[in-house]
């Protein structure tokens, strides 16, 4: 796949798993995920702590991978203009 693109890993009734996935919507297409336990285990052993998980793959065939709602990253992403 050639354009970027983003997996975002949420769980239930997360208000920065669902602005997160807005925010990089409008700039990317964005696949959400419902994070299941062994999720949540692989998660705790890579060493994210928090939700969303957010994995972004670039036209370039890297990838940027962070936990939590990281307004720095969606804004590396958006630009800037989308969170103001």
């Amino acid at each position: 796949m050639s354009e970027t693109r983003a997996i975002i890993y949420t769980k239930p009734n997360c208000p920065k798993c669902r602005m997160t996935a807005m925010q990089l919507s409008k700039v990317m297409p964005v696949q959400t995920i419902t994070a299941d336990t062994s999720d949540y285990e692989r998660f705790r052993a890579a060493g994210y702590q928090s939700m969303p998980v957010v994995t972004v793959y670039q036209s370039d065939g890297t990838h940027d991978t962070w936990s939590d709602m990281r307004v720095d990253k969606i804004k590396q992403y958006t630009k800037g203009d989308a969170l103001g």
